[in-house]
């Protein structure tokens, strides 16, 4: 099948407060992507505030941000948008976090604990 029309990059919107981490993600992204489209914010406030997370193909979250518990602020994103494709991020050598909180939600968690192992 042939596209007709110019191909839309991709946009992400990353959730992380840590400007290393951010970096990281970004480079990694990159390497995948070349044209993904990624905004950051440092908090789920920021995320929510005029409709970022309706904007977005995809939130990548950071589950441990400052001033937020890390299920609070993915509920907050999944009201701003109950259809958003969410992939927490997290330091936590945890996978099956998200899947205990979430049994039936589609959601995916990604350790940066364990990314240099998977790369």
């Amino acid at each position: 099948m042939t596209r007709t029309g110019p191909v839309v990059p991709r946009h992400v919107l990353l959730v992380e407060d840590d400007p290393g981490d951010a970096f990281l993600v970004r480079e990694l992204l990159a390497e995948v992507e070349p044209d993904l489209r990624v905004t950051v914010v440092d908090s789920v406030p920021a995320a929510v505030a005029g409709g970022l997370v309706r904007q977005c193909d995809c939130v990548l979250l950071d589950l441990n941000l400052p001033g937020t518990d890390g299920l609070q602020g993915l509920r907050a994103v999944l009201r701003a948008d109950g259809a958003a494709a969410v992939c927490v991020l997290t330091g936590l050598d945890d996978e099956h976090l998200g899947t205990r909180r979430w049994p039936r939600a589609r959601r995916t968690t990604w350790s940066r604990a364990r990314s240099t192992a998977r790369c």
